[in-house]
């Protein structure tokens, strides 16, 4: 089953940044991390989104990214 780790940067109200991870699964997993990436930048203040397949040679490998225009 393939495994997304999702991480998004937030600016803090005094400047500095902090970052969540979570991780899903399988294709829909993707779709829902993609999505949340989206959203957050959008509506809830964050400043950048990346989206990483888990290979399973070990690594990961970029899928998606944004960053807040």
């Amino acid at each position: 089953m393939d495994t997304y780790i999702t991480t998004i940067w937030y600016r803090n109200n005094d400047g500095t940044k902090t970052q969540s991870h979570f991780t899903t699964h399988g294709r829909k997993g993707n779709a829902e991390a993609v999505t949340t990436v989206d959203h957050d930048i959008k509506t809830a203040g964050a400043t950048y989104g990346k989206v990483e397949r888990v290979l399973e040679t070990g690594g990961t490998k970029l899928v998606y990214e944004r960053r807040k225009e």
